[in-house]
């Protein structure tokens, strides 16, 4: 899809604040034409997910009671992605507002991510573990075994329990939480490429760069650490104010 421009971006704006005042979050998507965005109720985050086009058309998802925990559109926009807390996960058609798949985990979903120039989907559930899909068949290809071996401590409301993110390529995700390391997985095999340690607290966020080859991690222990996501070196250590609640990267 082509990458959206500032005028797009102020259009796709716009065109939310008109529809859904108050309605939010507003997950945006740019897919080249037509402009699609996706809204739920952010007070309960029940109840059907609403997709808008650029035109003002609109069609209804029907999730069910569950709470609506995210969304991703998959890279054509034919499809959506979305993820609920009773361990379910649907792959909906946008132009029927159809569901065509039911992935469900053995435990709640709590994140997921598609796997660029596959046709793959990365779920990660309430007890660590992730499991990797076949997003036209629906198959389970692969379970990712847990990796929170640390029990869970206070922290912001905002910051998940995990976390899972596909990184360039399709063959490798990053997941992390509940500890102080990340881990870097091949999603054929299942096998665990990098266990990346070096932050003194646990993690809160962590951030793929663009080209695949770097990533960025933070924590509650105040700390940025910058590594070669090959190798598993660390590149470069910031020290921060406070913790680290969120990560931005530049390509």
């Amino acid at each position: 899809p082509m990458a959206p421009s500032a005028t797009a971006n102020r259009a796709l704006n716009a065109m939310a604040s008109r529809l859904n005042r108050d309605v939010a979050p507003l997950v945006l998507d740019c897919l080249a034409f037509p402009y699609r965005v996706a809204s739920w109720n952010s007070a309960s985050m029940t109840g059907p997910v609403t997709l808008w086009d650029a035109d003002g058309s609109k069609r209804r998802l029907p999730c069910g009671p569950a709470k609506v925990l995210g969304l991703k559109f998959f890279p054509l926009g034919d499809r959506v992605l979305t993820w609920s807390q009773d361990g379910r996960a649907t792959v909906w058609d946008t132009t029927s507002g159809a569901p065509v798949l039911e992935l469900y985990g053995q435990s709640p979903v709590r994140t997921a991510a598609l796997l660029p120039e596959t046709d793959l989907v990365v779920t990660r559930h309430e007890g660590g573990e992730c499991t990797v899909w076949d997003a036209t068949t629906g198959k389970a290809l692969r379970e990712l075994p847990s990796r929170w071996l640390v029990p869970s401590i206070v922290r912001p409301r905002s910051q998940p329990d995990g976390n899972v993110d596909a990184m360039p390529g399709g063959e490798r995700v990053l997941t992390w939480g509940r500890q102080q390391a990340a881990h870097v997985w091949c999603v054929f095999t299942g096998e665990l490429l990098q266990e990346l340690h070096g932050h003194r607290g646990l993690l809160t966020v962590a951030k793929v760069f663009p080209d695949g080859n770097t990533l960025a991690t933070g924590g509650h222990d105040k700390l940025i650490i910058v590594w070669d996501s090959n190798s598993g070196i660390q590149l470069r250590r910031f020290e921060c104010a406070t913790w680290v609640l969120d990560l931005a990267v530049l390509s």
